[in-house]
Formats: C-alpha cells, sequence, structure tokens
C-alpha cells in the first residue's frame, strides 16, 4: 500500500509565510488497523463519493486521505474513524465550502489545491480568490470553491501528497468538501502544442497553466504558494487592461471574466492556433462595450509561439491606456535559470536569475533591443516582441512570480481606442543557450524590421567609410594649456595615433563656450582655441573629428525657453517631462516628432561642420534615454503610444546623413548607447558603461555585419581586468578606445599601452571579419584564474575566443590572458569542404574543424578557416 495524505490548512495572512507552506513538513497519519472499509458511507444523509462532509469548527480542521488499491479513503482524523473512499481515477474536482466571520475575509482570501514535487516542497495545482459572501442561519458562506482536478493538471499521484491550503484574510475556514466524478476537463483545458512545446490554458478563465518543454519534459511555469498572495491569485492572468477616463481609471483582468469562446485549430501550413475570445464586456458606467480576441499561433516547427491581442473598444467614456500581455504567472522558476538581457551596453549574464528584472525597451541602456532569454541546461524560454518599428514597452520578469509584457497604444485615454495588435509578441521554448536565442531574434530583425531595411554593412552606402575604418577612439576636451600654440595643444592626440599607426576617432567634449550641460541646445560661439586645434587635426585623413551635442533635451533656464514650450514633450496634465543630471540644472525632454525641433538640430549640426570643420558629429541621448509618452495634440502624432517617437529620430537621423564635410564627403552620425530602431540611420553607437564580467555581446550576436559600435573606456586599478575588457571588446567586434590619449601614453601605463597595441594590431588585421562579418559563436577556456576585478574578486576563464563568419571564411581571433603560454583547443562545425591549414584539423564525417593553436602569456592570436570553393 502506498499513501497520498490531504491535508486542511487554514492560515492568516501573518502565518502565510511560514516555512511549512512552502516546504512541506506535515506528518504523515497511518490507517487506522481497527476500522473495516466502507465503500459507499452516508454522513449527515450525503454519500462521500458525490456528496458533502461537514468539518465543524470544534472539529479538527484536518483530513487525511489514504490510497489503496487506487482509491482514495477518508478518515477524520479526530475521531479515528475511516469515513469513505473514492477511486483516483475518477475524481475531476474538489468542491470546498468556506465559512467566515466577516465579509471582509472575502476580499483577502484564497484556497489552494497543492501537489508535493517529491522533494519536500509544494506546487499548485490551482488556485482560487474567494468571493460572493452569501447569508447562512448565524454564518456567512462564501460562494462553493471548485479546485480543477482535471486530466490536464492533475500529476501522477502515486506516492505524492496532496494539500489544500487556505489562506485567510480574516476568521474564515473550511466548512465542507465535495468530490465530484464528473470529468470537465474539455470544457475547463485548452490545449495547444505541437511536438516541441505544450501549452496549457485551464478553467473558465482561461489562464496559463503550463508550457512544458517536451523534449526535456521541463515544465518552465510553477504556480507556487507563498509568494504573491497579498496583490493576485497563483493564477496566470493572461492579460490585464487599463482604461482611463480623465483621472479615472477601469482595470480588467481575465481572472475576473470568464472566456466566452475558446478554440484550436489546425492551420494548413501545418501549425495550429489558439483562438480566445471574452465578448460584450462592462466597464463602469459602459456596459458590453469591449470585445477582446487572443490569438496564439503555434508554427510546425518550433516551440515558440506568437501572441497577439485585439482590444475593439466601444465605450463612449472611456479609453485604452495600457495592456499587459501575455501575463505569466510563476514563469521561470526563482534561482533556477541563466536569464540574459539586452542591457548596459550590448548585454548582461543573469546567473541563476533571482532578481526581478525591468526593462524599459527604447532606452538604450535598459534595454536597445526587445528580447529576454532564459537557460536551464539548454532548455531555454525566449520572451521577445518582435515589433518592426518599436514601439514603446515594457518587459517584467521575476523569476517564480510572474512574467509580462506592457504595451501602449496609440491615443491613450481617448473614449473608444482601440488596440489591433501591430506586431506579436513571442514565448515559447527553444534547445540552446543564450547564443541560439541571439540568432533566432536576429532572423526576425534581419528580415522584418525597418532598421535593416538597408542590408549589410559590406553593401550599405549610407554608412560613410570613415565609420567603418576607424581602429580606435580618443575621447578629449578643452583641458590643453590655453597658453599652448595649436600644435603642441595636439601633441598627445597626435602621438597616440602615431603610436598605434591606426585610424583614430576623436570624440571632442567641451568644444562650445558654456559650461557642459548648462544653456541646452546654445553651443555657439565655440571657443577659439579648439576651433584651432580641431581645424590642425581636420588636416590629416586619419582622423574622424567628432564634436558633442545633445539632441533631445533643453535647459529650462535659458532665455528664450518660450520658443521650445511648444516643442516640448507634455505628459497627460499638459506639464514638460523634466530630467536633471548632475549638478546641471533641469533639463526639459523635447518631442522629435516636431519638425522644428529636427530642423534645429540640423541646422545646428550643419554650421558645426562648416565652422569648426569636422567631419563627424555626435548626438547624446537619442539612442539612449528613454521614449516618453507625449499627450500634445498639438505635434501631429497619436496622444501616448505609438512608432511615432521613433519615427521622429529617424526623420532627425535622415536629415543629418544629407550634410557633407569641407571635402564633399557624408559626415559620421553617431549617437549613445544602442537603441536598434536608429541603427540604420546612425552610423555608429557609443557604449561606455562600467564593463561587468557577466558582459554578454548579445548586439553583436544579433546585429553584427549591419551595425558599428565602439567604446572600451576602462579605468579599472588593476591591469589584468583592464587588459581583459580590451581584448573581448575586439573579440566582440567593438571598435576600442575612447580614452584620453594621456591615459594610455602614461608611463605609469606602460604595461596597459603595450597590450592595447597588440589589440589594435588585431583589429586591424581583423578588420574584414569584425565589420562585414557575423559573430556566430563565443567560446570560453574551462580553465579558470581567480583576479581582482574593479576591486571585486572573480573566477575568469583564462582563454576566451570569437568565431567569425564572412561568406566562405571563419575567422577564429582567441584571447590568452594568462601569464603563461597556452594551447587553446576546440572543435566547430563547418559548412562544406574546407582548404588544409596549419592550425586546424577537418573532420569530413562530422562537418567539423578541430583547433589547436599555441598562444603566448597576454597575446592574441587568428586562426582563419577557408572554405574550398566548387569547380
Amino acid at each position: 500500500m502506498f499513501k497520498i495524505i490531504l491535508t486542511v490548512i487554514v492560515l492568516s495572512f501573518a502565518q502565510c509565510f511560514a516555512a511549512e507552506l512552502i516546504n512541506g513538513g506535515f506528518e504523515e497519519v497511518d490507517f487506522p488497523e481497527n476500522t473495516s472499509q466502507i465503500e459507499s458511507p452516508k454522513i449527515n444523509g450525503w454519500n462521500i463519493s458525490g456528496g458533502y462532509w461537514n468539518i465543524y469548527k470544534e472539529q479538527a480542521n484536518e483530513m487525511d486521505i489514504i490510497e489503496g488499491e487506487n482509491s482514495l479513503y477518508l478518515f477524520n482524523s479526530q475521531a479515528v474513524q475511516k469515513i469513505g473512499k473514492i477511486r483516483i481515477e475518477k475524481i475531476y474536482n474538489l468542491k470546498l465550502f468556506v465559512a467566515a466571520n466577516d465579509v471582509n475575509s472575502a476580499k483577502n482570501s484564497f484556497v489552494v489545491l497543492q501537489c508535493d514535487k517529491g522533494n519536500g516542497t509544494f506546487v499548485a495545482l490551482d488556485t482560487i480568490r474567494l468571493s460572493s459572501v452569501i447569508n447562512d442561519t448565524n454564518l456567512k458562506h462564501f460562494q462553493p470553491v471548485t479546485l480543477n482536478f482535471n486530466a490536464a493538471s492533475r500529476p501522477d499521484l502515486k506516492d505524492h501528497t496532496l494539500r489544500i491550503v487556505l489562506i485567510s484574510g480574516g476568521m474564515a475556514h473550511f466548512d465542507g468538501l465535495n468530490f465530484s466524478e464528473e470529468d470537465n476537463s474539455s470544457e475547463d483545458v485548452l490545449i495547444l502544442e505541437n511536438d516541441y512545446v505544450k501549452f496549457v490554458f485551464e478553467g473558465k478563465y482561461k489562464s496559463p497553466a503550463s508550457m512544458l518543454d517536451k523534449r526535456t519534459d521541463i515544465e518552465h511555469i510553477n504556480l507556487v504558494p507563498g509568494q504573491g498572495f497579498y496583490d493576485k491569485p497563483l493564477k496566470s492572468e493572461l492579460w490585464q487592461i487599463k482604461f482611463e477616463q480623465g483621472d479615472n481609471t477601469e482595470l480588467i483582468s481575465s481572472l475576473d471574466l470568464p472566456c466566452t469562446s475558446s478554440i484550436v485549430e489546425n492551420l494548413t501550413d501545418g501549425g495550429k492556433t489558439a483562438l480566445l475570445k471574452w465578448t460584450n464586456v462592462s466597464l463602469r458606467n459602459s456596459p458590453n462595450s469591449v470585445n477582446i480576441k487572443v490569438i496564439v499561433n503555434l508554427p510546425k516547427d518550433s516551440g515558440i509561439a506568437k501572441w497577439n491581442i485585439d482590444i475593439e473598444n466601444n465605450s463612449k467614456i472611456w479609453g485604452l491606456a495600457e495592456i499587459k500581455f501575455p501575463y505569466i504567472a510563476g514563469l521561470l522558476e526563482k534561482a533556477k535559470y541563466d536569464i540574459a538581457l539586452p542591457r548596459k551596453n550590448i548585454g548582461l549574464m543573469y546567473n541563476d536569475c533571482s532578481e526581478r528584472l525591468f526593462c524599459e525597451y527604447g532606452e538604450g541602456w535598459w534595454m536597445p533591443a526587445q528580447f529576454i532569454l532564459a537557460d536551464m541546461n539548454n532548455a531555454s524560454v525566449y520572451m521577445a516582441a518582435h515589433d518592426p518599428q518599436g514601439w514603446p514597452k515594457y518587459f517584467v520578469c521575476d523569476p517564480g512570480k510572474e512574467f509580462f509584457i506592457q504595451m501602449f497604444p496609440e491615443n491613450i485615454g481617448i473614449a473608444g481606442s482601440d488596440f489591433i495588435s501591430p506586431y506579436p509578441l513571442m514565448l515559447g521554448v527553444y534547445n540552446g543557450n543564450w547564443i541560439e536565442g541571439c540568432k533566432i531574434y536576429r532572423q526576425f530583425a534581419v528580415n522584418n524590421a525597418k532598421w535593416t531595411a538597408n542590408g549589410k554593412l559590406k553593401n550599405n552606402k549610407a554608412v560613410p567609410e570613415l565609420a567603418k575604418n576607424v581602429g580606435v577612439w580618443l575621447n578629449v576636451g578643452d583641458y590643453h594649456r590655453a597658453t599652448a600654440d595649436v600644435k603642441e595643444k595636439n601633441k598627445s592626440i597626435n602621438d597616440f595615433q602615431a603610436e598605434f599607426n591606426s585610424p583614430v576617432g576623436v570624440h571632442w567634449y567641451r568644444w562650445h563656450n558654456n559650461i557642459f550641460d548648462h544653456q541646452l541646445p546654445h553651443y555657439f560661439p565655440a571657443k577659439p582655441q579648439v576651433t584651432d586645434q580641431i581645424r590642425d587635426l581636420a588636416q590629416d585623413s586619419n582622423y574622424v573629428i567628432m564634436p558633442y551635442i545633445n539632441a533631445r533635451v533643453v535647459s529650462y533656464d535659458i532665455e528664450d525657453i518660450n520658443d521650445y514650450m511648444p516643442l516640448l514633450c507634455k505628459d497627460k496634465y499638459g506639464s514638460p517631462y523634466e530630467e536633471l543630471y548632475g549638478p546641471a540644472p533641469k533639463t526639459l525632454v523635447v518631442c522629435p516628432y516636431t519638425e522644428k525641433w529636427q530642423n534645429y538640430i540640423y541646422d545646428l549640426t550643419r554650421r558645426i561642420v562648416d565652422e569648426l570643420g569636422v567631419n563627424a558629429i555626435y548626438l547624446d541621448q537619442v539612442a539612449g534615454a528613454p521614449i516618453k509618452l507625449c499627450y500634445d495634440k498639438n505635434h501631429g502624432h497619436p496622444i501616448g503610444g505609438g512608432s511615432w517617437w521613433v519615427e521622429g529620430y529617424r526623420k532627425m537621423l535622415a536629415k543629418l546623413r544629407t550634410i557633407k564635410d569641407k571635402n564633399g564627403n557624408q559626415i559620421v552620425v553617431t549617437t549613445e548607447f544602442a537603441a536598434e530602431p536608429y541603427m540604420d540611420m546612425a552610423d555608429s553607437f557609443l557604449i561606455w558603461m562600467l564593463r561587468e564580467p557577466n558582459d554578454l555581446p548579445m548586439l553583436p550576436m544579433v546585429y553584427s555585419g549591419y551595425t558599428l559600435y565602439f567604446g572600451s573606456n576602462c579605468y579599472f586599478p588593476e591591469d589584468k581586468a583592464w587588459k581583459i575588457v580590451q581584448a573581448r571588446c575586439l573579440l566582440w567586434g567593438i571598435q576600442n578606445g575612447w580614452m584620453p590619449p594621456e591615459y594610455i601614453l602614461d608611463e605609469k601605463n606602460v604595461a596597459r599601452k603595450d597590450f592595447f597595441k597588440k589589440v589594435i594590431s588585431m583589429r586591424n588585421t581583423t578588420k574584414k571579419y569584425l565589420v562585414y562579418g557575423e559573430l556566430i559563436n563565443c567560446i570560453d577556456s574551462e580553465n579558470k584564474f581567480e583576479l581582482k576585478w574593479n576591486g571585486k574578486n572573480v573566477s575568469y576563464p583564462q582563454m576566451q575566443a570569437a568565431v567569425w563568419l564572412l561568406e566562405d571564411k571563419i575567422a577564429v581571433i582567441i584571447a590568452n590572458y594568462s601569464d603563461e603560454q597556452k594551447t587553446f583547443e576546440t572543435e566547430i562545425p563547418v559548412r562544406g569542404k574546407i582548404m588544409p591549414g596549419n592550425d586546424y584539423i577537418f573532420n569530413s564525417q562530422k562537418n567539423s574543424v578541430k583547433i589547436f593553436k599555441t598562444i603566448d602569456p597576454e597575446n592574441l592570436e587568428m586562426v582563419e578557416i577557408r572554405q574550398e570553393k566548387e569547380n
């Protein structure tokens, strides 16, 4: 005989975080030997197999169920008397009757059906919020609570413990239990599946209850009790929609509205689609005014589904404000997944992630590309928006608690405003790590996004050759002696260029008379001595001279602020958005959709190019700072959300691309950080945030060969970590530098300078791959060493390599960070027949190349592999 114990527990909110709620710890109760089996007893006139069992307040709130011969036996643990038996295969739901002494208990109570996972922890099979209090003699009873226990959600019961938990906000207690033998699974469950994934939508609300990776049998949705009780039941909402009428708001959720209809249909291409509808939804003072349609398309050959939501709003008073969809509770078990996020330069890995990740798409630091990847031993989850226009949106990923994408419709708060999905949201499973996930996103971006429409850099004439040829960048400003002549002022820059023998980009700050970040957007007149310096350097074709301006905000205290007031972004109350940067006066955000602002930045840039003689311009914040929802109807764009913000900046950048320098060449246009919607209009992106050991080249994995990144600025006190940062940026295709020339040339930094020369030399050697090729793999050596990283102790690979593909050639660039000679060995897959080489062996049976390359201490090498051309 094996045992199944069902325990009914009543907990107050103050107790709900107790360890036993999450971890179990309840003792098994042996079946009394002196009791006889009762096939179909009657208690208080009810048959236990289909009826009602009273548990009065004065009795123990506990039942134990022991299984034998595929049956469940119930007995009252206080009276030690067996009172019934039910066959397991006939149980499809449990109906509970709950009583309370106060109405408020209904608002703050949940009932959870749990099953243990076999390791002492429990997962929720179903969760219900208590509601609808009615009077019944001296007690107040809740509407009967039915916990689904159907074929889709029920586990294999053998050797498992079932548990019912009442999370009580007051004096609520169980007052009865009913086992139903009716199989209603066909009504309550919607299943969408193929050979890769199984999605389950349960109950009348069609809550996402399962996302099972069928290849690995890993369940990625775990509705774990003990998390989120205060604000929501442990149930996936699927969607949450907010409406506005002035300052009034109305929030509706799929958890509160039963699904009107749902169906899964087969598509002609072998895929499947789930269609779910909520019709004639009523809002406050606006009955039957909203229709909601959710479409989930699952292709035949992928575990990643396309999720769309359409909202038809016929209300005369309510306007759409925001949509959270898909809203999935319990996605990604806490501290079990490595989550890769395009953030903080070009990507970041959160190992064993347990923190809540808030990502604001459109802001280059927070989220320059719209996808998140979660990996658990190559059983991975893909979360993305395949939006080819760049609408504002938030991603929230809180492992084990919730995931949702928050979208902002056009015409926020305007009565009757609708939302017809302008892009699909992507959620599902795939096999592989973060690299494979990046390549999935790359397929979307290069085939659908407007910012890749110009094609690869190799054939993209819109990007000046000057930008492609830069080998190293400098960050300079007006810090030279005022009395020195021009040649003396420029000596460190010229010495740097001569030392590294490479085209140099010179990013010039503080060329203007006013204090940095003051009196924006007024930069002229330029400082006379700086103008002379720039003109002197500009005579040398080895330089890209790039002054700084801010193209996003204006200072609130400028004399002509009233001229800019009509151009400013306004919130819903008509007030400008204010931002503060350091000690500078507060700034006000300008709406990029306004043509007058676009023309102002064009005229300013034109003047800088003409008067200073430069061949490039840097626009601060454009691809770095967040998108603002502008409510100014006079700007000509939809109110609130939409793609208009991105369209406005793209128009501005397109105008700047028409400017020519004194030699008749198109100027180089760059901006801060790397928000993807601008990459075909800006020639390169500055990435300057502090480097971390867990950085990832996610953006180069997606966009290598289509755009450029620059910046490896680093001032760590440790030489080893500094050198790793420089070599790593090279491996990932980033143009190195963006530090003052005096820093690199300082005699105290000789070791850094010598290593930096190796890095720049390798870039010059491999430039065709790093500019025109595709980054296809990153490889870390298994051997690691301990070192200091900006004061922190870290363990880091002794060697790293990057694999670049360019047409029929492969370059494997390898860095040895250690102080010893090392041999790098790896095996990579290839296509076609490979020509013989000294540092690798081609295996035609496996279609792979085994590489073995010996590398000196703190050095870099390249192995080039060529495919044999067919006759």
